[in-house]
Formats: structure tokens, sequence, C-alpha cells
């Protein structure tokens, strides 16, 4: 087993979370559970603003803009099946649109592209990834927090 390579192993089974795995912590090779690696905080990556933004995908990643202009969103690069990718944007000296079009958007969803977001104000998106598609699925929008 010490020269069989990961593609090679058995597939697991359901995960319950006890089942316990070795990781690179502090340069040191330590245990965890797959539940303590399920719950590491999905904490916020500061984006800076930018007309045009090209996100990078990679499990779940939320990304926290101020915006102080219209924006255009580009699809993430990096999808798998069931990536997500969330955008908290606060509107700063202004009401600016967001345009996502890349996203597969529900024919009954309230939801369009763009979006305004108010100035004061956030809004939050979430798209998934769905591989049977082969597109990105606009999950969640919420507008208006302040």
């Amino acid at each position: 087993m010490a020269n069989t390579t990961i593609s090679n192993l058995t597939a697991a089974a359901t995960l319950t979370g006890t089942e316990i795995v070795p990781i690179v912590q502090s340069a040191a090779t330590v245990r965890t559970t797959t539940a303590n690696i399920a719950a590491v905080s999905n904490t916020p990556v500061t984006l800076a603003y930018a007309a045009t933004v090209s996100p990078v995908s990679g499990g779940r990643i939320t990304y926290r803009v101020t915006m102080t202009g219209n924006m255009i969103i580009n699809a993430p690069s990096g999808a798998a099946d069931g990536n997500q990718v969330e955008f908290w944007l606060i509107a700063s000296g202004g009401s600016w649109t967001v345009t996502f079009a890349f996203a597969r958007i529900p024919s009954t969803s309230t939801l369009t592209s763009p979006v305004t977001i108010a100035s004061g104000t956030q809004g939050e998106l979430m798209f998934r990834y769905d591989s049977t598609l082969g597109a990105w699925k606009a999950a969640r929008f919420v507008n208006g927090y302040s």
C-alpha cells in the first residue's frame, strides 16, 4: 500500500465525519477528521474593485468587493461539479450595477442581470457549478443589506 497512488485506491463510501485523515499543519504531519475539515470557516477574500472581475473557483469561496463603479463578473475559472462562488458586493459612493452574464438563471426567477446595488447597501450573489448542465447556476441573490 505504501507504493499505491491515490488514483489506485478503492473509492470511499459515504463519509460520516468520523474518518481520520492526515494533514500537514505547521510543517508537521498530524491527524484530523473529515468533520473538522468540513467545519473550516469560509472567510471572505477581499477582492479589489475592478470594472471587470475574473474570479477563481475552487471548492467554496466567498469574495467581498467594495464597488466604486459598475462591474462585470466573468465566469469563474477552474469550475468543478459542486463548486460554489459567492460575492458580497458593497456599493460605495453611488448605486452600481453588476452584470453576471455567465450564469444560468431559471425562467421563473425574479433575478435578472444586471442587478443594481444601492449606495451604502450590500448585495449577496451565489453561484454553483453543475457539470451536468455545464453551467454556473444562479443559486441565491439577496439585496439591500445595510
